[in-house]
């Protein structure tokens, strides 16, 4: 099993028997505010997208990846979202200031064995350099969807 874990606040456990074989992906991008989400690699199984990913808040204040429980989501190229399976002790993926954390992201459905794919923290965030509410739209090529396909189990 894994987890994803902010400040050992965080945790989303998903049985083994659904694990797939990850494929690298590698992916990061920065916000004005001093956050940092490297995605480092890709799941997929019939039921669900896991994104390990690491989250680096270098911003001066605590900061929440999910404001509201459809706010985080991965898009399919076709435009269908599948949500994030928020951990029940912290639903807003708070990221405490100044610190690290290393995980994976989990969101329940299935996407199509071919095209891109979009995670999107907080739909709702802004980019301004002083907000606690960013927003992150990274999307992984379709050959990296495609390979991860080929690995599901």
């Amino acid at each position: 099993m894994r987890a994803f874990i902010a400040a050992a606040a965080l945790s989303v456990l998903v049985p083994a028997a659904v694990s797939a074989e990850p494929v690298e992906v590698g992916i990061e991008e920065s916000h004005p505010n001093g956050m940092s989400v490297l995605i480092r690699s890709l799941e997929l199984t019939d039921t669900e997208v896991r994104l390990d990913v690491r989250v680096i808040n270098g911003h001066t204040e605590n900061i929440r990846l999910a404001g509201m429980s459809d706010w985080t989501f991965v898009q399919t190229e076709g435009g269908d979202r599948l949500r994030l399976v928020a951990p029940p002790d912290n639903r807003e993926l708070n990221i405490a200031r100044q610190s690290t954390v290393d995980g994976s992201l989990v969101f329940m459905g299935s996407v199509p064995e071919s095209g891109d794919l979009t995670l999107v923290l907080n739909d709702r965030g802004d980019d301004n350099p002083s907000t606690p509410n960013p927003r992150f739209e990274i999307t992984l090529p379709s050959d990296t969807v495609e390979a991860a396909a080929l690995k599901k189990n």
